[in-house]
């Protein structure tokens, strides 16, 4: 009796971990922003038992025997810690592996981007101003962490990633904030030359061929050249269907739907603190 007990306790858990996580897959590919709950301690036994497990991990976090550098490069995906100011401290092995059938295929080193601004990497002035107001709330005491659904496409692939910002604390004091991207999923699919972006680097180009293009969800402004009026955003494929230029210059922006999911409700909750 007391071991089917046990194994209904089990099934319980199991069933109730599984709904967990897949309600934040959920959330994670519909595009919402993800804050991460808290739990709230109810009694004194919760109490002692949450003070042993804190003096615990404080006491085995201060004889880790490995550094910051060679945790990063053990974190999937895309990783990197940045300073309050900015500046980036310590980089992962990147965000895609080599191909495995490739051995002459080296990891990739991003050991170059330490000591520069993540901001300077950011392509267009709303995406960065975007990406300030993120930052500046993970600095913040607002939240630990929170994350958000984005496309990252190349020419010949749809991928849809997501992302967590993670303030990084060594007791009360404010250490940086960690940036970590994974991928949700890849699908293939014809080359679409908008998202070649090494071959649009031309700042001169005339106006009817430039394009705006949200960084956050990949989705093109048109008509194309029609910055400060009314347009939609539609995707690349029908883009292209329309008659856009195959010669289109890309600048990088933040559409309303990812400005309202994405960015606003950070900043609310920054004006709420």
């Amino acid at each position: 009796m007391f071991a089917k007990a046990r194994r209904s306790r089990k099934a319980v858990d199991m069933r109730k971990a599984l709904s967990d996580l897949s309600g934040l897959i959920r959330v994670a590919r519909s595009g919402g922003i993800v804050w991460p709950a808290r739990k709230t301690v109810t009694d004194r036994h919760d109490t002692c038992a949450s003070n042993d497990l804190v003096h615990s991990v404080e006491a085995k976090t201060m004889s880790l025997p490995f550094s910051v550098e060679a945790l990063l490069r053990a974190i999937s995906g895309i990783a990197y810690v940045v300073d309050r100011e900015g500046i980036i401290l310590g980089f992962s092995r990147g965000p895609f592996l080599p191909d495995p059938t490739a051995p002459e295929t080296a990891m990739p080193d991003y050991s170059h981007a330490v000591g520069t601004s993540v901001f300077s990497i950011v392509h267009g002035e709303p995406v960065r101003r975007s990406y300030r107001v993120l930052h500046e709330a993970a600095c913040s005491e607002r939240s630990d962490a929170f994350g958000f659904a984005y496309r990252c496409d190349s020419p010949d692939v749809e991928r849809h990633m997501f992302m967590s910002i993670s303030r990084i604390q060594d007791g009360t004091r404010f250490t940086g904030v960690l940036y970590q991207s994974i991928v949700i999923s890849e699908m293939q699919r014809p080359p679409l030359p908008l998202f070649a972006f090494e071959l649009h680097d031309s700042p001169a180009a005339e106006a009817e061929r430039i394009v705006t293009l949200c960084s956050y969800c990949q989705m093109v402004a048109w008509p194309a050249g029609s910055a400060g009026t009314p347009r939609e955003w539609i995707d690349a494929v029908e883009f292209y269907r329309r008659g856009g230029r195959s010669d289109a210059v890309v600048s990088h922006g933040v559409c309303e739907a990812c400005l309202a999911r994405i960015v606003e409700p950070v900043r609310r909750a920054m004006a709420n603190t």
